[in-house]
């Protein structure tokens, strides 16, 4: 006999009939991923409602190829990590943050790219996160809500993974990693030949990311739409 399916093709051809009529695949080409310091969850075809808290936000990527969101600003209890030079007529008004949970923590430009940020971010980073207080870690997002990392998150990331901050970025850009998915609920949205669409809400700090015992698990909706 063949092997079984794994579960991961099992929930996308929908055979368990869990996301509506069975043998109908997941309906919508989208995922969300959501992590804490244990445990990993990937959503298939939306987001579980549960794990969302309060208002979503929708941005369309900054390309084509890759899931990125335009960073206008990022500050650590009120004081500027990242920040824009003054603009001139035809200046960029934010740098492209990319969305990797392969990053372990977060990676910042060490430069200011010719020009573009008034200083490093990640030695501005360095030089106040011992005497930082009690905050967040705050990533603005250029025509659009803040993206709040809690203290406990980045802190812990920073005490207890070495090089968890780190630069040489690809091409100089912001990469948001695992403090992300740890702080928010994010959804890729795909359309081929398009820029994907990118969801984010805050987490449910009451929602529990499932394991496999888990996965029939009733709450699934649809994906967050624009």
């Amino acid at each position: 006999a063949p092997p079984p399916l794994p579960p991961v093709f099992l929930a996308l051809a929908n055979v368990s009939g869990d996301h509506g009529k069975i043998g109908t695949p997941v309906p919508a080409p989208s995922f969300a991923f959501l992590t804490s310091n244990h445990s990993a969850e990937l959503q298939l075809g939306g987001i579980d409602r549960d794990a969302v808290l309060g208002p979503v936000f929708s941005v369309v990527s900054t390309e084509v190829h890759s899931y990125s969101i335009p960073i206008a600003s990022i500050t650590l209890g009120g004081i500027p990590i990242l920040s824009l030079a003054k603009p001139v007529p035809g200046a960029d008004l934010s740098i492209p943050g990319i969305l990797d949970s392969g990053t372990t923590c977060i990676c910042l430009p060490d430069s200011t790219r010719g020009g573009t940020l008034e200083f490093s971010p990640w030695q501005k980073f360095h030089d106040v996160v011992g005497q930082a207080p009690v905050a967040p870690l705050v990533i603005a997002i250029q025509g659009g809500p803040t993206i709040e990392i809690p203290y406990a998150v980045w802190k812990s990331g920073v005490n207890e993974v070495h090089g968890c901050v780190s630069k040489g970025c690809p091409e100089d850009r912001v990469v948001l990693g695992d403090w992300l998915f740890q702080s928010m609920a994010v959804v890729f949205g795909w359309a081929p030949g398009k820029r994907p669409t990118i969801s984010i809400a805050k987490r449910n700090p009451a929602y529990r990311l499932k394991g496999f015992e888990d996965a029939h698990a009733g709450g699934w909706e649809p994906a967050l739409s624009a």
